[in-house]
């Protein structure tokens, strides 16, 4: 089922951590889009943000405190536009508090609270152990990678929920060319299964092989593009 939700930002705020945060919800997506022309909302104000939720109910196991297997037909599907700051935090600190989230995905153009985002999900994956797949997918090149590479690295060296990781850049990324830190993340990183890196050909060099042959005992797959 999809629904489409016009409504004020502090409705939409309000609507999606209420779900987040459901005692009977699994949500297997949550995704943040982040258009260069945004969206056009029913009484013609542009929104920077799409935000897209792929969830089920299930029936909570009382006795084991956890949820059991969906209890409907299929997935519910909303989708509502936001605009940037304040809000897209707030709703970015619920998503990483939430125990019910399993798969982000974060798709950003060249907005100016585009930083922000990717730095606020990286932190806070360092703590959360319920999210099990992330995607961040920065489509246009800025003057600095944001140090998102050694960052990355840090929360893999932290984390211990994801199973798969993907991380694409756009081309012309500029800053710091050498970014060591993975082959510590690998040693110290015991759920990842895919670790996935899309770096359009840019002139990125990765050590992940720092000290020598790193133990890891999880990693299934290794993809590297564009290097």
């Amino acid at each position: 089922m999809l629904i489409m939700a016009d409504a004020i930002v502090t409705d939409v705020v309000q609507e999606v951590s209420r779900i987040l945060t459901a005692s009977d919800v699994m949500v297997e997506e949550f995704a943040i889009d982040i258009e260069e022309y945004g969206l056009t909302t029913a009484d013609g104000t542009s929104e920077d943000i799409s935000l897209h939720m792929r969830y089920h109910q299930c029936k909570a196991d009382s006795s084991k405190g956890r949820l059991e297997e969906p209890q409907v037909d299929g997935d519910v599907h909303l989708r509502w536009s936001l605009s940037g700051g304040d809000d897209l935090k707030e709703l970015v600190s619920t998503v990483l508090e939430s125990t019910n989230v399993k798969a982000i995905d974060v798709f950003s153009d060249h907005r100016p609270y585009t930083h922000d985002v990717i730095e606020q999900f990286l932190q806070g994956l360092r703590t959360n152990h319920s999210i099990v797949s992330a995607r961040f997918h920065l489509k246009s090149p800025w003057n600095t990678t944001i140090d998102v590479l050694d960052k990355s690295a840090d929360m893999l060296c932290h984390n211990i929920g994801l199973k798969r990781f993907n991380l694409q850049l756009p081309p012309d990324t500029e800053g710091r060319k050498k970014h060591s830190g993975f082959g510590n993340a690998l040693k110290m990183n015991h759920t990842l299964q895919y670790l996935h890196f899309d770096f359009c050909y840019s002139s990125i060099e990765l050590d992940l092989d720092e000290n020598g042959h790193q133990a890891n005992s999880t990693l299934t797959t290794l993809d590297i593009r564009g290097l």
